[in-house]
């Protein structure tokens, strides 16, 4: 009996976890080449390009390094997978620098069919999934044979089981705890905790924080969307991918998920610990949710018939006192935040226009001067129940 072909939404969501998975295995990589932290790599997804409405699925870097593009196209015919590279690296750029590399992971392609595509100045190479699913065999023991729907649940706890290896050591256990702050800090940040010293139980306790840094982001006209939108996978696809990146914008600049609230992602920076740089990581983390935001509305406007008036993201940051509490009796895992920081930030959110990112004036202080140029002062906002709100807001 002939097998059906996988539909398009099932091979979306293998684009998604190939991503995550080529994130991470591509900054360890590049951090051992160069001979630094994998936190000193930087990471973006969906990256803006020189070409308007073009985007990388991923761009990693290091200082004095070379840039590295990760291009995922499984399931994409050869022909499309040509016309998506020319539009975004035919030429380099100030975003394509030459000398550029350019990894494409796809199957049943040679890499001779893709270079008239490619500016000469970038080097290519294409990596079948095979060759992908065996880098990631050999570096965290991921045993998955293919990607088919019944190996991709497999697939997910095996990469979760690695980031819990990589974040704890031999104190993995895989609980409910460990889990949990997996979630909200990922692998990165709890890893540099652990070898700190720092218990798995004392990471996130129940308390009071002070000059915590809530960053609300949500997309922009998202109801006129939903209402235009026929097909409902679409919506389940383009929020799919809008969460998950955002998670990981988030987390890769050091922030902890806090909770997803509709079409609203809150990120909170200063937890569990303050670090230098905190508000400066805030921003960066706002700049890329920024571009998200943008390739998500549209990968969303090419789904659908209506034109809508607005794209992107309006993105509100604050600075405050947040109460961790604990949201069951005797419960480390189950936990919730009530927080000045995230009332004043929804209020700075519904003050942005789309593309802005509008901050209290706490926040833009706390900024180094090279991350406040582009800011304007507004007006001072009326912020319902809090009172007038000295804000800067930054543009496109």
């Amino acid at each position: 009996m002939a097998t059906s072909p996988p539909s398009e939404s099932f091979l979306r969501e293998c684009r998604l976890i190939l991503e995550e998975a080529c994130c991470n295995l591509y900054r360890f990589r590049l951090a051992a080449e160069n001979r630094v932290e994998p936190e000193d790599v930087t990471v973006r997804q969906e990256a803006a390009l020189d070409v308007a409405g073009a985007f990388a699925d991923i761009r990693l870097s290091v200082p004095g390094g070379p840039v590295l593009f990760v291009e995922v196209k499984y399931g994409y015919p050869v022909e499309r997978i040509g016309r998506h590279l020319e539009r975004k690296f035919r030429l380099c750029g100030p975003m394509v620098p030459p000398g550029s590399r350019l990894l494409v992971i796809a199957d049943g392609i040679e890499t001779a069919a893709l270079t008239a595509a490619v500016d000469p100045a970038i080097a290519l190479d294409v990596l079948p999934v095979e060759g992908l699913l065996d880098l990631l065999r050999e570096t965290y023991g991921v045993e998955i044979p293919t990607l088919d729907p019944e190996a991709m649940g497999t697939f997910r706890d095996a990469l979760d089981r690695a980031k819990g290896r990589q974040a704890f050591g031999d104190a993995w256990v895989n609980d409910e705890l460990q889990g949990t702050l997996l979630w909200h800090f990922g692998h990165l940040r709890l890893r540099r905790l652990h070898r700190e010293g720092t218990a798995v139980e004392e990471i996130f306790p129940q308390g009071l924080y002070r000059n915590v840094i809530a960053l609300l982001v949500d997309l922009c006209s998202f109801s006129s969307y939903v209402r235009d939108t026929r097909d409902d996978a679409v919506i389940r696809d383009c929020l799919t991918s809008f969460y998950a990146k955002s998670r990981y914008a988030i987390l890769n600049t050091g922030g902890m998920m806090y909770q997803f609230v509709g079409d609203e992602v809150i990120g909170l920076y200063g937890l569990p610990d303050r670090r230098e740089g905190d508000f400066d990581r805030a921003l960066e983390c706002a700049c890329a949710l920024r571009e998200i935001g943008d390739s998500i509305s549209d990968q969303w406007q090419r789904n659908i018939d209506r034109v809508q008036n607005s794209r992107g993201v309006h993105i509100g940051i604050a600075q405050g006192d947040l109460q961790v509490l604990g949201l069951q009796p005797f419960s480390k895992a189950r936990l919730g935040a009530v927080s000045d920081a995230i009332n004043l930030g929804a209020r700075l959110l519904s003050a942005a226009g789309p593309g802005e990112i509008v901050v209290s004036n706490s926040f833009h202080k706390g900024l180094a001067a090279n991350s406040q140029t582009g800011f304007q002062a507004t007006e001072p906002i009326e912020a319902k129940n809090l009172g007038r709100i000295n804000a800067w807001r930054l543009g496109r």
